[in-house]
């Protein structure tokens, strides 16, 4: 397996040489598991295709080229990490108008849950005759789509009493599902944020619709920045609303994106055809946070002030 090249920046990905990103789940391989275990370091490793591999030492990135050869960029302990960091990238190149293709033979593999419980799976400890579950679906027992990879679910049980469900997808709604009422925000609440004053009659505020889902999501895409050393990562994510009235609407904005980086969040906009923009002050994680949580919810809608998150241009806490 090729080791991993690391892009502190994303615009250092030379978009010319690549054609798409691709997640995959490694396994170690069979043949240095053992070795690995009592050594404490990591052995060969194989993309995990199958109940009959693992177990599964992480979930990784890379970068596709045209030749066909694939290049590993970043490894993640979760599929989740993993999925922001494929989006943060194809989002990024997609601001370059390049649109590539997201891919791996991860999309390939499903896990089984019974019709009388969706959210247990059948457990990779499962053997014919003694059926275990788990709700975890990194523990389930992990089928392949494609012919000729490993067992099929009917071997434990009869296709009527099962569904199957994406395997990384599962992954992603127990990750949710695990989380809530971890976060800082237990309701939703409505905050209203200041605008950069990028044009006269432009937006003036963005309203942001702040639960637990929105905090997760800021929160995950913060660490990443952290953990790669990137200066920013970029999603497909709108506030509720831009301000005042339809201006939406009005200046026809389009092609929302959440920016992320270590300290600050900030939403951004873009007018068709038009240097137009709309973007919201960059507000510092910490602050925004910390002033939501001390935001008593009968009190209606939150205004966020600037000194509310501190010197919200450095991002400072």
């Amino acid at each position: 397996m090729l080791p991993t090249k690391q892009y502190a920046r994303l615009a250092d990905i030379d978009a010319g040489r690549y054609t798409g990103v691709e997640i995959e789940a490694l396994a170690m391989a069979p043949s240095h598991a053992d070795a690995a275990g009592a050594a404490g370091a990591a052995g060969a490793l194989k993309v995990f295709a199958s109940a009959d591999e693992g177990p599964i030492a992480m979930y990784s990135v890379f970068l596709r080229s045209g030749a066909g050869a694939s290049e590993r960029i970043g490894d993640f302990a979760t599929c989740v990490e993993a999925l922001d960091y494929a989006e943060s990238i194809m989002t990024f190149q997609r601001d370059r108008g390049i649109h590539w293709t997201r891919g791996g033979k991860i999309f390939d593999l499903y896990c089984v849950s019974s019709h009388a419980d969706e959210l247990r799976f059948l457990a990779r400890a499962s053997k014919s005759g003694a059926l275990e579950w788990t709700a975890d679906p990194a523990e389930a027992m992990v089928f392949n789509r494609s012919a000729g990879h490993g067992q099929r679910p009917d071997a434990f049980l009869p296709e009527s009493r099962f569904r199957k469900h994406p395997w990384l997808a599962a992954q992603a709604q127990y990750a949710q599902r695990r989380n809530l009422g971890a976060t800082p925000t237990a309701s939703a609440m409505a905050v209203l944020v200041k605008t950069m004053p990028t044009h006269p009659l432009g937006a003036s505020f963005a309203e942001l619709q702040v639960d637990e889902a929105f905090t997760l999501r800021l929160l995950r895409l913060q660490r990443l920045c952290i953990s790669k050393r990137l200066g920013e990562v970029r999603v497909d994510a709108a506030p509720k609303r831009w301000g005042p009235g339809e201006v939406r609407a009005e200046l026809g904005l389009s092609g929302d994106q959440l920016i992320v980086t270590q300290a600050t969040f900030q939403f951004v906009a873009q007018a068709m055809g038009t240097c137009v923009s709309a973007e919201t002050c960059p507000q510092n994680i910490v602050g925004f946070l910390r002033t939501v949580r001390a935001h008593p919810p009968d009190r209606g809608t939150l205004v966020m002030e600037e000194d509310d998150c501190g010197d919200l241009a450095k991002g400072t806490d």
